[in-house]
């Protein structure tokens, strides 16, 4: 579900401004209020997806012995409503590593088309998190369409695996000015 979310309690402050103004008692200073109160509104601006589901094949294009690098390889995915509408899709490429204290880690670079714009982002996970539905975060950044210049996150967990290579996560983003 897409919601645009604005900050609730700027109106009041653009109201009481356009009181001062209609009663002829606005100074420099009131003004410069009024401008960084519609300023502070469009910097609270954030597109939110949530309550997605993304449906996710892997390709493993390296696998190693065991190693510092234990795999390398891409994902393709489509993010879905909860009434099971097609209203994105992700390609991504990742490493999946151990670190020295023995635990599994994914360095996962992605860029996500959605109905708003393009979403380009990234990071480290912790793949046993992952694998014990515990959600993850990584970074995102807009870069086309009304989503262009926002940053904030995309967050998913794990909820199945309903084949080899195949995973379904609960997903959304949220990106704000």
């Amino acid at each position: 579900m897409l919601r645009i979310v604005k900050s609730p309690a700027k109106g009041v402050a653009l109201v009481a401004a356009a009181t001062a103004v209609a009663t002829c008692t606005v100074s420099a200073s009131a003004a410069a209020a009024a401008d960084q109160e519609q300023d502070q509104d469009r910097a609270a601006h954030c597109v939110v997806y949530d309550d997605l589901s993304e449906f996710v094949e892997v390709h493993v294009q390296g696998a190693g012995p065991g190693g510092p690098v234990s795999a390398a390889g891409t994902s393709v995915g489509e993010f879905r409503t909860s009434t099971g509408r097609l209203i994105g899709s992700e390609d991504g490429t990742f490493v999946a590593y151990l670190r020295a204290d023995g635990t599994r880690w994914e360095l996962f670079q992605y860029t996500a088309e959605l109905p708003e714009g393009r979403v380009f982002g990234g990071g480290t996970v912790s793949i046993d998190a992952v694998v014990a539905g515990q959600e993850a975060t990584l970074y995102a950044v807009g870069t086309s369409g009304g989503l262009r210049g926002l940053t904030g996150t995309w967050t998913f967990r794990l909820t199945g695996a309903p084949a080899p290579g195949q995973t379904v996560f609960a997903a959304g983003f949220t990106l704000c000015r």
